[in-house]
């Protein structure tokens, strides 16, 4: 497996931790665009996010995407937000 470069976890209210620290979302992004020139080729990103909704997943895996970063594993037991009433999940 290859290193990981950086861990990020959605809390169940939504809140992004960078490597077991809270960060807003600007410096979630920050730290995001960063993350290419500072992590080896190799290495991976963690994205993990138990008891979060779906939404709030989708927005970190996006801009996980917009960063152009590749070697994400995601791992979590989100779900969609009940409000909204089906789901194909």
């Amino acid at each position: 497996l290859r290193p990981i470069s950086a861990r990020i976890n959605v809390t169940e209210d939504g809140r992004i931790m960078w490597n077991r620290e809270f960060v807003n979302l600007r410096n979630f992004i920050e730290r995001l665009r960063a993350l290419p020139g500072t992590a080896a080729p190799e290495s991976r990103i963690n994205i993990r996010a138990v008891g979060t909704s779906f939404s709030a997943l989708a927005y970190v895996i996006d801009e996980v995407r917009k960063a152009q970063l590749e070697h994400v594993t995601v791992e979590g037991t989100a779900t969609p937000d009940p409000k909204f009433g089906w789901s194909w999940f």
